[in-house]
This record gives C-alpha cells, structure tokens and sequence, in this order.
C-alpha cells in the first residue's frame, strides 16, 4: 500500500506503508491459567510518525495473588503512558520516564 509524504522541501514523495500482523501464543505457569498479557497499538499520525508502534509482553507472576491484573495494569499503564508523552519527545527520552519508575 503506497501513501504521500511531503518532505521539507514541500515534494511530494511516495512512501510504503508497512502492514503488521499481530499473533499471541503463551504457556502457562504453574497456575492453569496464563497470566501474561500482551499489547500492540499501532496509532495514528501525527504520533505514528514521531513514537512508532509498539508491541510489549508482561510475564504474568503466577507465584502471586493478582498476576493476572498485574501484568495487564502494566500493558495498559504502558501504553497509555508512552502515548501521552508530548510529540516533541524523543522516542528514547518518552521511554526513558519509565526507567525512572
């Protein structure tokens, strides 16, 4: 699939989009139930351009009472988080706030 992109000189330039195909498999531990999570966004432009997308895992603490909401809240506390950093952002600096958690 082609799309337009204008560069900074104003020319029009025929871009290829790149098409994702998303897939989950995991094992459980020793519960029976898989408490891992997984979470893929692909957004829109303009964050599409300036923070990509993102694909994550959070390994399930099956050892623990709420493994499950555990690994989840992280997933979607991730996502929401990195795509609410500013768009001036660098990839490298919005992610470097987790770190600092």
């Amino acid at each position: 699939m082609n799309a337009k992109q204008v560069n900074n000189k104003g020319n029009q330039l025929n871009a290829k989009r790149l098409a994702v195909s998303v897939g989950q498999v995991s094992v459980t531990g020793l519960k029976s139930q898989n408490e891992d999570a997984l979470g893929f966004l692909v957004p829109d432009e303009p964050a599409l351009s300036t923070k990509g997308m993102v694909a994550l895992i959070a390994d399930g603490v099956s050892s623990a009472e709420a493994g499950k909401e555990a690994s989840e809240t992280c997933v979607k506390n991730f996502l929401g988080d990195y795509f609410s950093t500013p768009d001036s952002w660098s990839v490298k600096t919005s992610l470097s706030v987790f770190s600092l958690l």
